[in-house]
Formats: structure tokens, sequence, C-alpha cells
């Protein structure tokens, strides 16, 4: 049984980097944007190609729900979406992102009022 005082708590808000090159990181995606104790700032990935976006795109949309979606390198030719993905949601148009990764990062964390600035972003 759950305290009483957990399902109290804020939620956690989370900004989430993930790949497309196997399930693992959608099936997290569809867990954290559905949680009812998480709050999804924004989604970035790695590399970013024109069809990882619209992987996740499709995902936040099946699932009623949004936030900004960065790419690390949204010009990146790599072959970046596993054979899962396809099979599950069927073909996709290729989308965009919403910006460069870590500017969405930084974004999402001024707005959310949420710590310190990301150290690991380029200058």
């Amino acid at each position: 049984m759950v305290p009483a005082n957990v399902l109290d708590r804020a939620p956690v808000r989370v900004v989430f980097d993930m790949e497309t090159k196997d399930p693992d990181d959608v099936l997290t995606l569809c867990l954290l944007a559905t949680h009812p104790h998480v709050q999804l700032l924004a989604i970035t990935v790695t590399p970013g190609t024109a069809q990882q976006i619209a992987v996740v795109r499709e995902i936040l949309h099946r699932l009623e729900r949004t936030a900004p979606v960065g790419a690390r390198d949204a010009a990146s030719k790599a072959d970046a979406v596993s054979a899962f993905h396809p099979a599950w949601l069927g073909s996709l148009p290729d989308a965009s992102a919403d910006g460069v990764a870590h500017e969405i990062r930084e974004r999402a964390r001024r707005l959310s009022g949420c710590g310190a600035p990301d150290r690991g972003a380029p200058a």
C-alpha cells in the first residue's frame, strides 16, 4: 500500500534524453508521459534525425500528450530508428524538432523553475 503523503507530493519534473536504436527508450517515454506523478518537461533525442522526431511525436500524439522535442543533431543522416518502431507505429512522415536539444532542455528548466543551468550544454 502506498502511503497517502506520497500521493500528495508534487510531480517529479523530467527532461528525458533518448535514442531510438532499440525499443527501451520509447517504452520508457510511454511510462513517463502517462505516469500520474511525472511532469514531462521536454524530450531530447540523440542524434535527432527527422525519423526519430517522427517516432517521438507519434507516441506523444497517441498518448494525447505534449512536450517540446529537441534534436542534438537534426542534420544527422544516421540510421537511428530500429525496425521495431515502424513495425509498431507504421510508416511515419519525417518530422522536425522544436529546436536544438540543449536549448530545449534549458528552456524547460527555466520555465519550470528547476535547478541550476545545464553544465553539459555547449557554450
